[in-house]
């Protein structure tokens, strides 16, 4: 929302930004305040606020959306003042500095609210601030993790951001907390147990028995979980999923997993079995049962009816207005397969679909396939479509190129305060204090260079070749030459490769969407058709030339197609 004074002649337009990470909600720092006393000093100063931006993210990271959207409205708007709290809201150590360069690259400054940072003192004073808000952030980080782990180790279960398993209540104590036994959903496990082991029955029809029983899931029981769709009742992966969990048998893991940086964003990257630290908790299970469940479910899924009978070239593709991905079924009685919602045709107990229809699959398949080869690889459309992402793609490198300098410029200005600290010793500085400063500024020198390294991928990746558009023509045409002889896994395979999604409209239109990229080179089985296998392995062409890469090309598509619903 813009001030009330952004109309009023004489008043300067400014914006407002303000930053929280997850760590930091509700200490003190909240969005609210920060722009609560933003507007404050923005009345004070006869500013015109034109302009809020927020973000909820790590202030280490110069990729933020609120950020983002900041610079393209200083841009629109030709604001001059960019107001924030205090130097951690706009960034964490070089962050910081990186950001500032890039305000005022497009003609505006920064106020802090909490000091005055003009001058050279004040660059100082912003520069010895921000190795110290770095050096804390990482030592906060460190000090979670350490303390996690021996909670952890001291046996209590430390629950952050997965749910408690069902049949369990977390009770939270001083340091970590406890998993007992709710007793209620402790028979209902068991009972899963009993059903597949003993019983022989699939996941699909104990899904279906709880749910026309009426036995309450975790998200029945705990609103706030996975409140973005109705509540449908069981479903056949909670089943298996909670068969899997070992922590049944009586022994909880801590670090599984364990949150890395690649390329550029916080992954959850799976971690050795060894590296696992085990917390005793309650058994719902015994260890005998458990193992026996493994082999039942794993022959449930050999054994599914959906493995033996007909192939669906859209299998997994087919959206519904209620989310489910709708699944292929075949009717003796009429010889023809169909593609339906699983809540009105393999899950029947579970919440009723509004799309109460289905789709023939000797209708929708060939309508989704000519789509694919007679309109969307054509080569005259890739061809033109590539060009003009290459005109887009030279139009950015201006900009690119000043986002690169100016990484540059902050990994100078990091190399000459590592010079510097060289001075220091010889000065006589104490060890433990250049050690502190010298761990940060390789820290931050290591972060920078990583940016600087995405950038260069990423003009990389954007960067197309003159031969691209005939490459992609030459593909394309070689794809679609040998479209009369692809066996069913290789239309599929293509398919997936393509990324081609069916959404369901109504009982006579689907849209279907996807994305041609570069991997459309990466075609082996073309190759095998046209009897030159050397084609994927070694990318040449017809005339056995070398293949560019075409990797930066990107071309989203998207149309409607008229079907006939079987009601």
């Amino acid at each position: 929302m813009t001030s009330p004074a952004a109309g009023r002649a004489g008043w300067k337009p400014c914006i407002i930004y303000a930053r929280v990470s997850t760590e930091e909600q509700g200490k003190g720092n909240s969005i609210a305040t920060q722009i609560a006393a933003a507007r404050k000093r923005a009345e004070e100063r006869g500013y015109a606020v034109v302009g809020v931006f927020q973000d909820e993210h790590t202030g280490t990271e110069i990729d933020r959306p609120g950020l983002s959207a900041l610079y393209d409205a200083l841009a629109r708007t030709q604001a001059t003042i960019v107001i924030c709290l205090d130097t951690d809201r706009l960034g964490r150590g070089w962050p910081r500095a990186f950001i500032e360069r890039e305000i005022e690259g497009l003609g505006a400054t920064v106020e802090y609210l909490l000091a005055d940072y003009s001058g050279d003192a004040g660059e100082l004073q912003k520069d010895i601030r921000g190795a110290i808000d770095a050096f804390e952030n990482r030592q906060r980080v460190e000090r979670s993790r350490r303390g996690k782990n021996g909670r952890a180790l001291a046996g209590s279960v430390v629950i952050t951001a997965s749910r408690t398993p069902y049949g369990y209540t977390y009770v939270p104590r001083t340091r970590g907390g406890d998993l007992v036994i709710d007793e209620e959903e402790a028979a209902v496990v068991r009972r899963i147990f009993a059903l597949l082991v003993e019983s022989r029955l699939s996941s699909y029809a104990i899904a279906r028995i709880l749910t026309a029983e009426g036995v309450p899931t975790k998200a029945d029981r705990c609103p706030p979980i996975r409140t973005d769709r109705p509540r449908t009742g069981w479903a056949p992966t909670s089943i298996r999923t909670i068969v899997r969990n070992r922590t049944y048998t009586g022994v909880w893991h801590w670090g599984k997993t364990r949150t890395q940086k690649q390329a550029g964003r916080r992954v959850q990257v799976a971690q050795p079995a060894d590296d696992w630290i085990a917390v005793p908790v309650p058994a719902i299970v015994d260890t005998a049962l458990w193992e026996r469940a493994q082999p039942c479910l794993q022959a449930n899924k050999q054994q599914a009816r959906r493995n033996a009978k007909r192939d669906y070239l859209l299998a997994s593709r087919i959206f519904c207005v209620c989310g489910r991905r709708w699944v292929g079924r075949y009717k003796a009685h009429l010889d023809r397969g169909y593609y339906g919602c699983p809540a009105n045709v393999t899950e029947r107990w579970r919440t009723a679909c509004p799309s109460r229809f289905s789709y023939r699959q000797d209708r929708i398949e060939p309508a989704v396939w000519r789509y694919v080869f007679g309109e969307l690889l054509s080569p005259t459309r890739l061809g033109a479509e590539i060009a003009r992402q290459r005109e887009a793609a030279q139009a950015e490198t201006a900009t690119r190129a000043a986002r690169l300098g100016r990484l540059q410029a902050q990994l100078g200005a990091i190399n000459r305060k590592l010079d510097i600290l060289i001075s220091d010793v010889l000065n006589g500085m104490p060890a433990d204090r250049i050690d502190v400063h010298k761990r940060g500024l390789l820290a931050d020198r290591a972060d920078v260079e990583d940016q600087i390294a995405r950038a260069w991928a990423e003009a990389e990746r954007q960067s197309i070749t003159a031969d691209t558009v005939a490459t992609v023509q030459e593909i394309a045409a070689i794809v679609q030459a040998a479209e009369p002889q692809l066996t069913a896994a290789e239309r599929r395979r293509l398919l997936e490769i393509l990324r081609v999604r069916v959404d369901v409209l109504d009982a006579g239109h689907a849209r279907v969407s996807g994305l041609v990229t570069g991997s459309i080179v990466d075609v082996a089985w073309a190759s095998r058709v046209h009897n030159t296998p050397t084609l994927a392995p070694t990318r040449t062409g017809s005339a056995g030339r070398a293949l560019p890469a075409v990797g930066a090309f990107r071309l989203p598509f998207a149309a409607d197609l008229p079907l006939v619903a079987h009601g």
